[in-house]
């Protein structure tokens, strides 16, 4: 089980531990007047709203809430996600925080001396201009590393270093 699988079971989880009196009756069912986005900066909102699949006005149950953070961590766009339940007087909101994953804007391969630079590039697997990826980052490192191996040299030691800018 990835940390993403596990941190939406935990977000379904912690937005159904306590509905209101009136979800309770419905059998789990929530229905919300409005849904809220916070923390987007590059997806619009519309985009994300569209993705979770979630409609205000329309009842939702933890499946719906399940399949919303697991559409979303399926673009691959956000680094976490949760779905919470507000309760406003008599009115029930539903907010999908978001924390985007930062985009690649350029990668370089540095410190070179044993075999070709391109040959080292080939083995990179990142995108400029894509959401930043972990695993992949790692698989690229990991591909390299195989590389020095595969031709002899076992002590290289391979490692990334990521530049935030701001």
């Amino acid at each position: 089980m990835t940390c993403r699988t596990v941190a939406a079971a935990l977000a379904v989880a912690c937005v159904l531990i306590a509905p209101p009196a009136a979800a309770q009756e419905a059998g789990g069912v929530l229905t919300p007047d409005s849904i809220a986005v916070l923390g987007n900066r590059r997806v619009p909102t519309a985009t994300v709203l569209l993705v979770s699949g979630l409609v205000a006005g329309r009842p939702l149950g933890y499946r719906e809430i399940q399949r919303a953070v697991q559409n979303l961590y399926g673009t691959a766009q956000y680094a976490d996600v949760v779905i919470e339940r507000r309760v406003e007087g008599p009115r029930t909101l539903v907010v999908i925080r978001v924390r985007e994953e930062p985009v690649v804007l350029r990668w370089a391969v540095r410190g070179v001396e044993r075999l070709g630079e391109r040959s080292v590039k080939d083995k990179v697997v990142l995108a400029e201009g894509r959401p930043y990826d972990p695993a992949l980052a790692e698989r690229s490192r990991g591909r390299i590393d195989s590389l020095y191996r595969a031709e002899g040299y076992h002590q290289a030691q391979v490692r990334t270093l990521m530049v935030w800018e701001s």
